[in-house]
Parts: C-alpha cells; sequence; structure tokens
C-alpha cells in the first residue's frame, strides 16, 4: 500500500446512487479536505452517479472508480486496492445515502483518532439512523459488551467504525457474503485489545433501508449472521439469533398474507415493546426545522445562549434563591443559558435577589399577572432565544453538571426532541441516575411527568406550542394540576421523541403528606386535573377507570391512617370523571 498522506479515507460504493450521492458528498464540503480522501467504487451505473460524483471533482479529493463487481464486499475489496491502495491512516465504509452529520463532528473524530496507539486497529463510535425524509430516528451505539453481542451479531454499527488501514495488509472482506462481510471480517480480526470507543457524538447518519432495511433483506441477514455465529464461535448459545430468524419469517409471512402495511405495523409494534422506535412503517410527518443535519454550536455562533430556563415564579424568595445558586455553579458556565423568570408578585418584591444574582446570571424579568403557571410560562416562550428550552421550577435546583448533561445527550441523540430528567429530595442520593436510558410512552409520562425535569429542543417547543392555561396552578379554575403532563403528552401526540435521561438529575423537595393529606381542597383539585387530562387526550377508558380506583388499592399496604387522605382522592377522580364531560372548559 502506498505513504500514508490523510487521515481518513471513505469508501463508497455505489451502483446507479444518483438519487443520494449529491447529499452524501454535500455533507464533505465544509470538512477540511486535506484530512480526507474519498474512493467512489462503482459497479457501471447507468444513471448519472458518475456525472456527479464528477462535478465535486474541484472541491473535494475524489477518486472514481468504475469496474464491475459481484455486491458491496467486493466493491469495497477493489477500492481498497485501486490506484495502488489507499492513502488513509484509517478507513470508513458509507453508503452512497449516508451522510456527516457535521464538519465539526468529522474533525473532533480526527483529532481523536491521530491520538490513539498503535495497537488500536478499531474506533467506535454511535451512529444516527435518518428516514427517507431526512429525520433522526434511532441512534445506534456501539456494544460495551463484546464478549455477549458479538456472538449474536454486529455489535458495532459500521458507519461508525473506523478502521486501521494495516488491516487490509493481508485481509479482505469475503465477497460470497451478500449483507454480513462486515460481521465476518470483524469476527476475524477484532481482539479484545484493539477496539477503543470513542465518547463523541456520532459522525456519520446512517439512512435506513438498503440491502438489509427491508423485511426480506432482514431475513436473509438474520440467517447470515446465524451461520457466521456458528462457525466462530460453536459453544455460544444462539437463542437471540434464532428469535431474530424466526421473527423476521413471520413478518414476512405477514407479508405475504396480509400485505406490506399490515406486516410493517407488525414489525413496529414488536420494536416499541422493546423499547426501541417505529421503524418499517411510514413515520408521521415532522417539521422541515426538524431535520438533520443539526449544527449543535449554530446558536453559539450567533452570540445566541445555549439555553433558555423559563421560571414562574410567585411568592418564593428562599427557594428561588437556591435555584438561582444551583445555576451560578453550572459547569457549563453562565455564559451559555438564560433565565428568564415570569414574575407573579407584587412590584418590588424580588429586587434585591435578582440585583444580586445579576452580576453572575443573564436573568430577563417579565412582569405578568397572576393567572396561573402556564400562562406565566407562555408569556416567557416568545423571549426564549436558547437552541434548548427548560421549565424550572422556582423551588427547585439544579446539580452542577445539569446542564452539561442535557446538552451531551441531545447532542449523541439527534433523534431525541425531548429529555425527562429524574429527581430527588435534596440531601438525598438518587438510585435512578444509574439507570439506563429509556424512551417514554403515554403511560410513562402519565404517571411521571414533571415539568422541572423536562427539556426541550426549541424546534420542539415551536412545535408543541403554549401550555394549556385552563390547567396547572394557579388558574383559579377546578384543573388544580396536569400542565406539565399535558405539554409532554402532546409531544408524544404530534410525533416527537421523548428519551428518559436519568443522568439529568434535579433536585426537588418532596410532598408534606401530612399537610398534603388535610388540604382537601388541594387533593381535589388535583384529582380534577387528572381527570381533565385523561378526557382532553382521549386515553383508554380503562386506563381512566384505573387511575381513579388507585387510591383504593394504595389502602391494602397503606393502612388505616392513609384511608381518610385516599378516600378524599378517590371521591374527587370519580366526581371529576363526570365533570369533564358534563361542563365544557372555559377558560378564564
Amino acid at each position: 500500500m502506498s505513504r500514508r498522506s490523510t487521515d481518513i479515507s471513505i469508501i463508497i460504493a455505489t451502483h446507479n446512487a444518483a438519487q443520494t450521492l449529491g447529499r452524501c458528498l454535500d455533507s464533505f464540503l465544509l470538512c477540511d479536505s486535506a484530512m480526507l480522501e474519498i474512493i467512489i467504487k462503482d459497479a457501471g451505473s447507468t444513471d448519472s452517479t458518475q456525472a456527479i460524483a464528477q462535478s465535486y471533482a474541484g472541491r473535494l479529493p475524489i477518486r472514481f472508480v468504475s469496474k464491475p463487481d459481484s455486491g458491496i464486499y467486493d466493491a469495497w475489496n477493489q477500492a481498497l486496492e485501486s490506484g495502488g491502495g489507499i492513502e488513509g491512516a484509517w478507513v470508513l465504509f458509507m453508503g452512497a445515502d449516508d451522510f456527516i452529520c457535521s464538519a465539526q463532528r468529522l474533525a473532533e473524530v480526527v483529532a481523536a483518532l491521530r491520538s490513539l496507539p498503535d495497537v488500536i486497529d478499531y474506533a467506535s463510535l454511535p451512529v444516527t439512523l435518518v428516514n427517507e425524509q431526512g429525520f433522526a430516528i434511532d441512534t445506534l451505539f456501539p456494544s460495551r459488551n463484546l464478549e455477549h453481542d458479538l456472538p449474536a451479531g454486529m455489535p458495532l454499527p459500521h458507519q461508525g467504525l473506523f478502521h486501521r488501514s494495516g488491516l487490509f495488509a493481508s485481509g479482505r472482506f469475503d465477497p460470497k457474503l451478500r449483507i454480513t462481510g462486515d460481521y465476518d471480517f470483524l469476527c476475524r480480526t477484532l481482539t479484545p485489545s484493539n477496539l477503543a470507543y470513542l465518547d463523541l457524538p456520532a459522525p456519520v447518519c446512517m439512512s435506513s433501508g438498503g440491502v438489509s432495511g427491508n423485511l426480506r433483506g432482514m431475513a436473509r441477514r438474520n440467517r447470515e449472521v446465524l451461520r457466521i455465529s456458528k462457525r466462530f464461535f460453536p459453544h455460544s448459545r444462539c437463542f437471540v439469533l434464532w428469535k431474530r430468524l424466526v421473527l423476521s419469517y413471520v413478518f414476512l409471512g405477514l407479508d405475504s398474507v396480509c400485505g406490506s402495511r399490515f406486516a410493517a405495523a407488525c414489525a413496529d409494534c414488536y420494536r416499541k415493546l422493546s423499547g426501541k422506535p417505529p421503524l418499517w412503517g411510514t413515520q408521521q410527518p415532522l417539521p422541515a426545522t426538524l431535520r438533520l443535519p443539526l449544527h449543535p454550536l449554530a446558536a453559539n455562533a450567533e452570540k445566541l445562549p445555549m439555553f433558555s430556563l423559563l421560571v414562574a415564579t410567585i411568592n418564593r424568595i428562599e427557594p428561588l434563591k437556591e435555584l438561582l445558586e444551583s445555576l451560578r455553579r453550572q459547569s457549563v458556565g453562565a455564559d451559555v443559558f438564560e433565565v428568564l423568570i415570569a414574575d407573579q408578585n407584587p412590584e418590588g418584591f424580588l429586587q434585591a435577589l435578582l440585583d444580586d444574582y445579576a452580576r453572575y446570571l443573564h436573568i430577563q424579568v417579565v412582569q405578568v399577572p397572576n393567572k396561573g403557571v402556564s400562562q406565566a410560562r407562555n408569556a416567557l416562550l416568545a423571549h426564549a432565544r436558547g437552541q434548548f428550552v427548560a421549565f424550572p421550577d422556582d423551588d427547585c435546583s439544579y446539580e452542577p453538571n445539569t446542564l452539561d448533561q442535557v446538552q451531551r445527550i441531545f447532542d449523541s441523540h439527534l433523534h431525541v426532541h425531548v429529555i425527562q430528567g429524574s429527581w430527588s429530595a435534596p440531601g438525598k442520593a438518587c438510585s435512578a441516575t444509574a439507570s439506563p436510558n429509556a424512551l417514554r410512552t403515554w403511560i410513562s409520562v402519565f404517571y411521571r411527568g414533571e415539568t422541572y425535569v423536562q427539556f426541550f429542543r426549541k424546534e420542539a417547543v415551536e412545535r408543541i406550542g403554549e401550555f394549556d392555561p385552563v390547567i396547572g396552578p394557579g388558574t383559579g379554575l377546578p384543573y388544580g394540576c396536569g400542565e406539565d403532563t399535558d405539554y409532554l403528552l402532546r409531544a408524544l401526540k404530534v410525533g416527537l421523541t421523548v428519551l428518559y435521561a436519568p443522568a439529568v438529575h434535579v433536585r426537588h423537595k418532596e410532598v408534606d403528606v401530612d399537610a398534603a393529606r388535610r388540604d382537601t381542597a388541594k387533593i381535589r383539585a388535583y384529582a380534577i386535573g387528572r381527570m381533565y387530562l385523561l378526557y382532553k387526550h382521549k386515553l383508554p377508558l380503562w386506563f381512566q377507570f384505573s387511575v381513579i380506583f388507585y387510591p383504593l388499592l394504595r389502602l391494602f399496604y397503606e393502612g388505616v391512617g392513609a384511608v381518610p387522605y385516599r378516600l378524599v382522592m378517590f371521591r374527587a377522580r370519580l366526581k371529576g370523571f363526570f365533570l369533564v364531560r358534563q361542563h365544557p372548559v372555559q377558560k378564564k
């Protein structure tokens, strides 16, 4: 092979790829061309693939090779040998319908690759999965337990797997394999000590579809994976592989009998039950502002804050001071966020406190009438300039790394529009922070939907709209809670992805149970608010009745002391069930 003069050789196998190749090559235009070479191995396309590639020749370091091949792995082998060999120290294999998320991300990867020791042959990163419309629909993360996961199939997403070029000095992909040549090569060359995980966001967006991106191709892939796994791991139990193979044939059978739409819906239903986003069916359309690629630093480039923190406050000074103090101590630095305060207090009530913290934080105050927390937050939405938006309560506080964690998760999960964090009382440990991330459903957000742990992309807030002004504390209406849960339910309804990320942690005082039991008016307001929420979103009747009777079920393990409290709650929910149906909601 020739002397290495670039960092990465990008190999793209094409055949009649005119519809997608332009987007792929466009994504490299802002990259430093000195660190790249792009080898396009074409199988003799009859469309304008070659003309498109040649149109970029003056702007990108492209080498176009046209020669018949027997498939994608034969094409990769030919690309590795073309023109006397590759020039890059590392090799990345991409499809013509894949693209780079941003030049900055690729530059960060190159910097990390340069620092790796020579014994490392593989560097693995996540990959963002996008659909045909250009929307991110999932993030594929490399396995951290290869001993368990390698026998079960490809554990490292290929578009995020950088190969040191020395691997190909004597080794090649098996051209007889149609779909799993990358998995076969990995089984032959991966060792416990030659892989590094790069702790960076996904640099590549992989398009769904392709040779294994349909139900028939998935069945073929599962067959090949099973054969390879048996060859390299003869003592491994292949329960997972057999289950995948059987399921793929079940979905193929449904395709033949009931049609592709029904089969795709069943396959997506199985993915949802497994905690994964839908993949096979038609996705609900989203606004163009949520399309990829996203550029996380775009807001900073325009001197805008990364975060807008919208705080509605009334009759609180010390708790608000604790919140502002926690924001002052954020690891990201005060220049990264702005604090917008909807002040519902008499004029001057907060002046001394705000004057103290104006030296440390970017604070903007909007004086609003006391008409409830929802209307107060709505008054702030028009002033929010940040790329991410949050709604901290005036009696909560952030951990020093809360905003840093939010930014990291949004950057590494481009398919996520909303993050729901965890919380615990001040001074208490939170075991939830060690829990894995999980996608939220309408059931899970209904039970835990606190506003102060919600973080949104700005585009998601624009998609959802304002808070419902008739629900939540302070409205003077009987619906005394639910504005937070309502906002998440509306996010799910318009097709946004909500991720529970317990590493994003917030402190909030626990409810004083004894005081809550004595405040029967508040119990009734909260109960009726919950029933309004159920009715508004037309949640299933079985679920509504389970919410009504839940207080009675609690009595079995709470004891006699809880009877008055739970009975008041049960009666209020039962009353609310009929009330929200009999009387239309009147906005103030």
